[in-house]
């Protein structure tokens, strides 16, 4: 069987796209942005006219049709790893709709280089978004585990292995207590009810048993 190609023309696109221009020249933007969008659907690799469409739509009052095209263009400078234009993206996003939890985690990874307090902001607001989704907790562990990351203190760690404990990973869980456990002593309080725990979700752990038993003796 011969392939048949799916390559757009590309002088039939520019023809198009210069079409499109001379429309706008003219102040019909609404015909403009149909035009454009028949050129994105036969070449949807087309990045600037995916953001011309995005903007056009945001002018004519079509902001659903905006929100999908700035999310499409926001995920793919994502993949593309470019960081700067993919912020823009996501802040012109965060306009005129509302990010999905998705966006945000990958949004926040962006961040985590340059801005670890927003970045974890933004975790904190996808995680809001994922508490709403019971079927979701095991993303929500996903991006908890970027907060405890950026920010490795008693109450993220508490939290992580509250989560593992009720999707069933007693490992993870029995890890984050133990931890929970170690801060707790070192900052001066009784760690006996975190080794307790730890214990209870993997008493195969011979540190955590060990220190569970000591704990019990003090």
């Amino acid at each position: 069987m011969s392939e048949t190609t799916t390559r757009p023309d590309r002088a039939e696109i520019t023809r198009r796209v210069e079409r499109a221009e001379k429309l706008l020249q003219k102040g019909k933007a609404a015909e403009a942005l149909e035009e454009y969008l028949l050129v994105l659907r036969d070449d949807p690799e087309n990045d600037k006219v995916r953001e011309l469409s995005a903007d056009l739509c945001l002018s004519q009052s079509r902001g659903h049709d905006a929100v999908r095209l700035l999310g499409e263009l926001f995920e793919r400078q994502v993949n593309a790893g470019d960081a700067t234009r993919a912020s823009l993206t996501y802040k012109k996003l965060a306009r005129h709709g509302s990010p999905t939890w998705e966006q945000k985690f990958r949004f926040g990874q962006l961040l985590e280089g340059s801005n670890k307090k927003l970045a974890v902001g933004t975790y904190e607001s996808a995680l809001s978004d994922l508490a709403k989704l019971p079927d979701k907790k095991q993303d929500a562990l996903q991006v908890l585990a970027r907060v405890v990351a950026l920010e490795p203190v008693q109450a993220n760690f508490l939290r992580a292995a509250e989560l593992s404990s009720e999707i069933g990973d007693s490992k993870a869980a029995a890890e984050g207590f133990k931890r929970v456990a170690q801060l707790t002593a070192e900052a001066g309080g009784d760690p006996a009810q975190w080794y307790e725990r730890a214990y209870q979700e993997d008493s195969s752990d011979e540190e955590i048993a060990l220190a569970y038993g000591k704990s019990l003796l003090g």
